[in-house]
């Protein structure tokens, strides 16, 4: 095999990885979207809403003030976890857009792309 059919074929390797990259990012937010994330972030605001008509409400002792707070406190750290995955996501998707969808078959077919002569043959 000549150099140049080497450096062509570690080429090919090297841009099949990227396809293939592509192909992993796009199933990886895919997948992040199916978790359902504004689901969760209403449900955590539904649990702090409770706590605070709880607040509201009662009239509690000293123990269960610092138990509520506490309450209030821990959703508020997991709705803050949520809140950071959609940041993330959507910055990865603004950087990427609706242009990743469709990205990894229209570069496969690019990379697969051959000629196709449109010229007629001299027959002289």
């Amino acid at each position: 095999m000549s150099v140049r059919k080497i450096q062509i074929f570690d080429t090919n390797k090297k841009i099949d990885h990227l396809i293939n990259t592509v192909d992993d990012l796009k199933s990886a937010i895919e997948s992040v979207q199916e978790d359902k994330l504004d689901e969760k972030l209403s449900s955590f605001d539904k649990k702090i809403n409770e706590i605070y008509h709880h607040i509201e409400v009662s009239s509690p002792s000293g123990v269960q003030m610092v138990k509520t707070y506490k309450e209030l406190q821990n959703v508020l750290r997991e709705r803050r976890k949520i809140k950071n995955q959609m940041s993330v996501i959507h910055a990865i998707n603004s950087m990427t857009g609706a242009r990743l969808i469709k990205s990894s078959t229209h570069l496969r077919n690019i990379a697969t792309k051959g000629y196709v002569n449109t010229e007629k043959e001299d027959i002289a």
